[in-house]
């Protein structure tokens, strides 16, 4: 058997991964930002100027009538923050909240009852630990 047929990676996203790292070139690629493995593609859902930028973390409607068609994202934007929606039936972008008093926004996560929460990372919150900690069992569930 070939060595380059043979999948490294165990769970649910099998693959082979890149040879090695790509160098970057000034403007990259607008159409394909990223490399990737063999057999897998890329789409690009939303762009600035109507994408907030500085995207930090994000998850999808979970649950609901239409579970994975939304992806909800925390940006860090310049002095303050903001919350946004990707429609990704549509590609519709909407900024759902953005105030000049939040700042660092990290943490959000869908709640098994339908609802979106999202914390700052400034101070000592142990509301964004527990916020990690279900990200991390998450990302545990998918990979396993």
């Amino acid at each position: 058997m070939n060595a380059a047929n043979i999948c490294v990676t165990n769970g649910y996203f099998q693959f082979n991964p890149i040879a090695s790292s790509t160098g970057a070139t000034p403007g990259g690629n607008p159409n394909q930002p990223l490399v990737l493995p063999e057999g897998f593609q890329q789409t690009i859902i939303a762009s600035e100027p109507n994408y907030g930028g500085n995207s930090d973390m994000n998850t999808l409607n979970e649950t609901g009538p239409e579970a994975g068609r939304y992806l909800y994202q925390t940006h860090e934007v310049g002095s303050n923050a903001s919350v946004s929606v990707i429609d990704l039936k549509t590609n519709e972008v909407k900024t759902l909240a953005q105030r000049s008093d939040w700042g660092s926004m990290d943490g959000i996560v869908w709640t098994p009852w339908g609802t979106l929460i999202t914390t700052q990372e400034r101070g000592q919150s142990k509301f964004m630990k527990l916020i990690q900690r279900l990200v991390k069992q998450r990302q545990s569930q998918l990979l396993a």
